[in-house]
């Protein structure tokens, strides 16, 4: 009876310890679901942020692509109209200068009088009539550092130049 006296005051020991280590170890798990919880929150989110910034980033980009376009469209409605005036700069250009023909032609008073002045200043263009050339022109293609050089040949009759 002694034994059993002890197993059953042993068990009303036990009982009582095993109850509360059983207790800490569902205290434990629930900390553990909730902290996986948290942890499955933060990371959902992590990746909801993710997804906004990669779906702005994308808006980002289609604005920008936007933008560019509607650029490039005005620059080309830009360019489209210069060339338009430079048309028409053109064709008037050409439209006067075949009216003072036509005026000339049609005039032999002011035809003889230019005739002078034009065969003047033709003459102040022509490439032949030694017009001076430019300083920075001539320093460029001539001066010190060019040197002209002929060579004579043995047989007398030819030579090779060089040096510009």
């Amino acid at each position: 009876m002694k034994l059993f006296m002890s197993a059953a005051l042993l068990c009303f020991l036990i009982a009582p310890v095993s109850f509360a280590h059983q207790q800490q170890e569902q205290q434990q798990d629930e900390r553990a679901k909730k902290q996986q919880e948290e942890e499955r929150q933060k990371q959902n989110q992590d990746q909801q942020a993710e997804r906004n910034r990669q779906e702005q980033q994308q808006q980002d980009g289609r604005a920008r692509q936007q933008d560019r376009a509607r650029q490039d469209k005005q620059q080309q409605e830009i360019d489209k109209q210069q060339r338009k005036d430079i048309e028409k700069q053109q064709k008037e250009q050409e439209k006067q200068q075949k009216q003072q023909e036509k005026h000339e032609r049609d005039n032999p008073q002011y035809n003889r009088g230019n005739e002078q002045v034009r065969s003047d200043q033709h003459a102040a263009y022509h490439p032949r009539h030694g017009r001076p050339i430019p300083e920075e022109k001539f320093h460029a293609d001539f001066g010190r550092e060019h040197h002209f050089h002929v060579g004579h040949h043995e047989h007398g009759r030819r030579f090779q130049y060089g040096g510009y």
